[in-house]
């Protein structure tokens, strides 16, 4: 694209197109691609509650 096509385009298409641009810079090197799976990590918003039982040693009660 040229430099005025870039100018004339809405502001969020530019944004994903920055963020598209940055992410496959990031992919191109291994410690890119382990900071780009931290991060997809940190945006989990759910918890596994098998692993933070496994983590902290929960017990459940007799019968269930």
């Amino acid at each position: 694209m040229s430099h005025n096509e870039i100018m004339n385009l809405g502001y969020g298409l530019f944004l994903s197109y920055l963020k598209h641009n940055k992410v496959m810079d990031l992919q191109e090197t291994e410690a890119g691609r382990e900071y780009l799976a931290k991060v997809e990590r940190l945006k989990v918003t759910t918890p596994d509650f098998a692993k933070l039982k496994q983590a902290t040693g929960y017990k459940t009660k007799v019968g269930e």
